[in-house]
Formats: structure tokens, sequence, C-alpha cells
């Protein structure tokens, strides 16, 4: 259930960042910025059950599961790192918050899309294996 937060997290912080880009609205940027930490702190968190989910429940249904794993947690990482280092760069500079260059708003509205995308395919890793478990 962790992994709700992150998916619902770096969405709405770049929503924020760009509400606040229009509104030019020091509180919304903030606000982006806390949801960005909560969606990279939990993120890791995330990926940690998702690695010990692995072990326990996906490499039981065969090297398929285990290929689609691989390709929805690479997919993940790197979407979870790319927010690591735009929180990084945030926090060792706080003029980036309010005052963010379009590049970096460009990179986290696609980082978000690849998310879904890994959303996707972690949920049709779901659907496709562990489901069976728990409906015959």
């Amino acid at each position: 259930m962790i992994v709700h937060f992150p998916v619902a997290l770096f969405p709405v912080s770049v929503g924020l960042y760009a509400t606040g880009k229009l509104l030019e609205n020091q509180t919304m940027f903030q606000a982006a910025f806390y949801c960005l930490t909560a969606g990279v702190v939990l993120g890791w968190i995330a990926g940690i059950t998702g690695i010990i989910d692995l072990f326990l429940n996906i490499v039981k249904h065969g090297q398929d599961a285990i290929r689609r794993a691989y390709i929805h947690g690479g997919v993940q990482a790197t979407v979870l790192t790319g927010f690591t280092i735009m929180a990084s760069l945030e926090y060792k500079n706080p003029d980036l918050i309010s005052l963010q260059p379009a590049w970096m708003l460009i990179t986290k509205t696609s980082l978000v899309i690849v998310l879904f995308v890994g959303n996707y395919l972690g949920g049709e890793l779901l659907l496709r294996y562990v489901s069976r478990d728990f409906h015959g």
C-alpha cells in the first residue's frame, strides 16, 4: 500500500509547481517541495518493499513474472532516482524551489509520465500473477 503515496505525491508536486508558477504563489512552491521530498522518502521505502515482494511472491511464478518485475522495478527505480536528484538539487539550492528553471519542470513532468507507465506495468504484474494467489 505504501506505493500509492509517491504515485500521488509526485504528480501533486508537479501540479503545485506549475500552479505556483502561474499564480506566483510562494506557498505552493513550498508545498510542492514538501510533496516532492515526502514522495522521495516514501518511494525508497516502496522500492524496498517491492524488492521484498519480488523475492517472497513473484519468483514463484517463474521467469516471465521475474522478467516483468525487473522491467517494472527498473522503470520505477529510474523515476525515483530522477525525483531524488531533483529534490537534492532543490534542497542544496533553496532558490530553485521558487525560481525553478523550465528544464526542471519539464524533467519532472516527463518523470511523472514514465511513472504512470511503470504503474501500468506493476498493475499488470499484479493482475497477471499475484491476484492468482488470492483467487485460485
